[in-house]
């Protein structure tokens, strides 16, 4: 670990070693070099929001603005000092190198959850879940797969009721349950901004009671029944089609 760190600690000085090269490079055609001092202001090309390397020298260690952390300072410093400059250094590459450095106004922006009615699968949009903290983002979704499960099962029982009826011939009171499995079904898919798996749970209802409607009607040679059912079929496919667009 500790010989990881030492080639860490060189990298870090070769990095910052070539920094301080490079500008000062740019000055060599200029008249006589003074000393940079900590009141001088800087470089016109620095001004447009480059700081002095001393901005980016852990607190405790203080160096001239012009120079950089040399090998043998470095070594002075405790283990947890190292540690820290090469925290700080690798975390900083890694926020510009993926655009992570904007992550504290992101926070800013979060949604909290107790804006949100409950239940939250009928009040919070596919949006609004997005900008939930994560820790929001796993209680929403806890409740929400917990009233999908249930829903679920609940329409489940309907549906088996409904199909007991028509074994008995008792068509109307199928139809009944099964239009009732309709209503409920529809109050998940009616926001077409919800949260998908609102949606999709809705979706798969209304689909299950459409395909037993169908044979009900069939049963009584309903045409324009059976016609409009299976077109609301073909529109949940469509809506599930446009989701999985939307989703990628």
């Amino acid at each position: 670990m500790k010989k990881t760190t030492g080639m860490l600690a060189c990298f870090i000085i070769l990095v910052l070693g070539f920094f301080l090269i490079f500008y000062n490079s740019l000055d060599k055609d200029n008249t006589t070099l003074k000393t940079v001092q900590s009141n001088t202001p800087s470089r016109p090309e620095a001004s447009s929001g480059q700081q002095e390397t001393k901005d980016n020298i852990p607190p405790g260690l203080e160096v001239p603005s012009n120079t950089s952390v040399t090998h043998d300072e470095f070594e002075q410093l405790s283990q947890e000092q190292q540690d820290e400059m090469m925290e700080e250094f690798i975390i900083d590459f890694w926020e510009k190198e993926l655009g992570l450095s904007n992550d504290a106004s992101l926070e800013g922006k979060r949604l909290s959850l107790d804006i949100f009615n409950r239940p939250y699968m009928k009040t919070i949009t596919e949006d609004e879940y997005w900008q939930l903290s994560p820790e929001d983002q796993e209680k929403a979704m806890a409740e929400v797969a917990d009233i999908a499960r249930k829903t679920r099962s609940f329409v489940q029982d309907v549906i088996a009721e409904a199909k007991f009826y028509v074994t008995n011939n008792d068509y109307f009171r199928a139809e009944a349950y099964l239009i009732y499995v309709l209503e409920v079904s529809r109050e998940f898919t009616t926001n077409k901004e919800g949260m998908y798996i609102t949606r999709l749970v809705g979706i798969s209802c209304e689909r299950n009671a459409l395909n037993e409607l169908v044979k009900v009607y069939d049963h009584f040679g309903e045409h324009s029944k059976i016609q409009t059912a299976r077109e609301r079929l073909s529109d949940l496919e469509r809506e599930i089609d446009e989701m999985k667009k939307t989703a990628r």
